[in-house]
């Protein structure tokens, strides 16, 4: 058993690394000043500014360091520059009379002198005094080298988030009101996008009993309860391609009808008892997860999610009937029909999984493999109703399709 699973986990993480490679059209500028054209592998930001790995029109793959190039690009996205921070490749973000440039959380704005600009916070030392709180001198500074075009400088830093975003735009705005060429890049990425969809599929839900009671006095209840049922729901993905095309936040609504059943025969001292549970409900869940791709390949892109669920139980019907029978006189007693215990009107609980998205013409479809774990009653100890040795819990599997709009 063990080799099998080696095998098997070995051959998981060597798809996994392989499918890391995202090759994507771009090009390299030589220290000459040459400009090769090729593809570059599309990887995270950190390794971006250490090396570029760069594949020739033969295929052959180059690893380059900044000692190596003047720069990098892809076409119509990311370019890289040696020139700013010695030693690494920096990001250009804009060029022009104003320039503006990235380095991780390092921002260089380029104005006939090179400004380096960076918000931290610590102790900082103001007129020989220890203060605590953010370093914001680059705050002053931005606003000198705004003031000479840009109304109310002051006004426009006072405030201002650092980061690409806020910082980009003021940098633009700046080009504009002086009335020159300017140069953004990855303009054709949104800073904002987001993707509606909906979601349908099949759903094995189980739930499990616990009897901690001092004399099993739920003996009457099943270990486990196993439905399944079709789902579906409607999908919203929330992604900044600007900053990332990898990672989304997703939010979804998805509707369940269950219904479970077991039964049960208890012998006594003197009876024999059989007991029925059927147990119905109908759960609106709100998954929320943070999903992560990995670069398209010919059957789609690989992706995965996880996060929290929040689960409202708006129908949650439980039934027991029972019967015993006196093993001397064969009489039997039918007992009135009961509920057999309380189900929650709201859980909390987290879930992960993982499928495969391939794009079309204007949609985008996939397969989606899920697991779900209730942990926690969102109800209050009085509403749940239920002694605190009886302990019921929640989890399901899912298979769905998945739909997107572009």
């Amino acid at each position: 058993m063990k080799k099998p699973l080696i095998l098997t986990i070995s051959f998981a993480l060597t798809f996994l690394v392989s499918a890391q490679s995202d090759f994507r059209p771009g090009f390299i500028i030589t220290n000459a000043g040459d400009s090769i054209a090729g593809e570059i592998d599309y990887r995270l930001n950190l390794k971006n500014y250490n090396s570029c790995l760069f594949k020739n029109s033969g295929g052959e793959v180059t690893e380059y360091f900044p000692d190596q190039l003047r720069g990098y690009g892809f076409l119509d996205d990311k370019n890289y520059t040696t020139e700013i921070e010695e030693g690494f490749f920096v990001e250009k973000l804009v060029e022009g009379s104003m320039s503006l440039y990235r380095f991780d959380n390092v921002f260089f704005v380029d104005k006939d002198s090179l400004y380096r600009f960076e918000s931290k916070k610590g102790e900082i030392d103001e007129m020989s005094q220890e203060v605590t709180g953010e370093d914001s001198r680059w705050r002053g500074i931005l606003t000198f080298l705004i003031s000479d075009c840009l109304d109310n400088p002051g006004g426009r830093t006072r405030g201002l988030p650092f980061n690409e975003k806020n910082l980009t735009r003021l940098v633009i705005n700046y080009n504009k009101c002086k009335g020159t060429s300017y140069r953004e890049y990855k303009v054709n990425k949104a800073w904002g996008k987001t993707t509606l969809g909906i979601t349908f599929g099949v759903a094995q839900s189980n739930i499990n009993v616990t009897d901690n009671s001092q004399f099993n006095e739920f003996d009457f209840l099943s270990e486990s309860y196993s439905s399944t049922n079709p789902f579906f729901g409607i999908v919203a993905s929330f992604a900044s391609p600007r900053l990332s095309d990898r990672l989304a936040f997703q939010a979804e609504l998805q509707f369940t009808k269950s219904s479970y059943s077991g039964s049960l025969m208890l012998e006594k001292t003197s009876t024999d008892e059989s007991h029925q549970t059927t147990i119905d409900l109908a759960t609106l869940s709100f998954p929320i997860s943070v999903r992560y791709s990995l670069p398209e390949r010919k059957i789609g892109s690989l992706f995965f999610n996880g996060g929290l669920t929040f689960d409202f139980n708006t129908k949650r019907e439980t039934t027991l009937n029972s019967e015993s029978v006196f093993r001397l006189s064969s009489r039997v007693t039918t007992f009135p029909e009961t509920s057999a215990f309380e189900v929650s009107k709201s859980q909390i609980g987290i879930w992960g999984g993982f499928g495969v998205l391939k794009s079309f013409n204007k949609f985008s479809g996939g397969l989606t493999l899920r697991y779900f774990q209730l942990t926690k009653d969102l109800d209050e100890p009085e509403q749940a109703n239920r002694p605190d040795d009886l302990v019921v819990s929640n989890s399901r599997i899912t298979f769905g399709i998945i739909l997107l709009k572009k």
